[in-house]
């Protein structure tokens, strides 16, 4: 499923696993808006930790990705740890993982919204899209 360049599935029910084009309309504020919506005083980067899981892994092998070109992350936050997200460069995992944030409930698409609203008005409408994709490829997941 796919919404302003970029490309969202969904793996072991509620991962999303995200690939962006390089000129997509998210590309110069994932940083900003994964700081915001975590409530980050710091960089964007200390908001999520690498890892590995064998059985995500071999679940986007399915789809037709190579794992080992993927990153995989979650959030450190203690009250965000289940929040978990995939993609091939750092700044689409960046907005998996808000994405992931919304579909978890950790934070509700109205906030993102009214952020992106705030500092990049252009945003608020591809990014309630991305996230009705997102959940609409979560049900057809189960």
């Amino acid at each position: 499923m796919e919404e302003a360049g970029i490309k969202i599935e969904i793996v072991c029910g509620d991962i999303p696993v995200l690939s962006m084009d390089n000129n997509s309309v998210f590309g110069n504020c994932v940083s900003w808006l994964l700081q915001n919506v975590s409530d980050s005083t710091g960089k964007s980067a200390s908001t999520f930790e690498y890892f590995s899981d064998d059985t995500i892994m071999e679940e986007v092998r399915t789809l037709g990705h190579d794992p080992q070109f993927m990153l995989l992350a979650m959030m450190v936050r203690d009250d965000l740890s289940r929040v978990v997200a995939m993609a091939m460069t750092r700044r689409a995992l960046m907005l998996a993982l808000v994405v992931a944030m919304v579909i978890h409930g950790k934070c509700t698409l109205a906030r993102v919204t009214n952020e992106l609203r705030e500092s990049y008005p252009k945003l608020a409408a591809p990014f309630s899209s991305l996230c009705d994709l997102a959940r609409s490829a979560m049900e057809s997941d189960h």
